[in-house]
């Protein structure tokens, strides 16, 4: 497909080591060698070290421990969207994510326009509804909230997630997001059902590679709960047939 008119192909990488030094040059105060090696190239963590470096006249601590201070000196409300986000994975829509973070939708969005405004946090068209999906800005952005994140809390927020999705109609729409977080939270028995309803819809559309990876996934789920499904194993071999993998079918 060939676009009208003057299309360039713009190839955008980190920036150099010379480009970095000169974008923090305005403090001499600064260790920029230091805080350039840090961001690796990237214009917001630079502005995040610099930022930091200036009232701290050090530049030496990591971007991790700078990003995570962030993260703790943020209201309760947009701390736990952030975490919410965070450990989502990927992104979801404001309905989904005011309930997981239980906010109203006009809170939602007012605390999302807030980790907006700070780099936090982003929102892009959703092609599956109308509402806008949230996600987290930068996957270091995500590891500084989850790595804050202790484990009762993560389990707490992927059975939010999981419970969100499901009154969200995600149960048919993306059993295997519902898979994903219900294993998170311990509940694998539920896990395993939604895993066989993805391995499934994956059939029915002859993906059956897929198809297998998710019934071996349900079964082993099942399994974990000393639940064994032959049911779900003759599934197994049959897409394991139709995939072609014959010899693993017939065992």
């Amino acid at each position: 497909l060939s676009l009208p008119g003057d299309v360039r192909t713009i190839a955008l990488a980190g920036l150099s080591t010379s480009e970095a030094l000169a974008l923090v040059s305005s403090s001499s105060e600064l260790d920029r060698s230091a805080i350039v090696a840090e961001a690796r190239g990237h214009p917001l963590f630079l502005q995040e070290l610099a930022q930091h470096a200036h009232p701290h006249a050090t530049s030496h601590a990591k971007l991790d421990a700078v990003l995570g201070a962030r993260v703790d000196a943020l209201p309760a409300d947009a701390r736990r969207l952030l975490e919410v986000l965070a450990l989502a994975g990927a992104p979801i829509s404001l309905p989904v994510a005011a309930e997981a973070a239980e906010l109203s939708p006009s809170s939602c969005a007012r605390v999302a326009s807030s980790l907006r405004a700070k780099r936090l946090g982003r929102t892009s068209s959703s092609s599956s509804s109308s509402s806008e999906a949230l996600e987290v800005y930068h996957d270091r952005n995500r590891a500084a909230v989850v790595a804050r994140v202790d484990d009762e809390r993560t389990k707490e927020t992927h059975r939010s997630l999981a419970t969100a999705l499901e009154n969200a109609g995600a149960g048919h729409d993306d059993p295997q997001a519902l898979v994903r977080h219900l294993e998170a939270a311990g509940e694998l028995s539920r896990a395993a059902e939604y895993a066989r309803v993805a391995a499934e819809r994956a059939h029915e559309v002859l993906a059956f590679d897929r198809a297998v990876e998710l019934f071996e996934k349900s079964i082993t789920l099942f399994e974990a709960t000393g639940n064994e499904r032959n049911d779900v194993v003759i599934l197994l071999g049959d897409a394991l047939r139709r995939a072609g993998r014959l010899r693993d079918a017939a065992a």
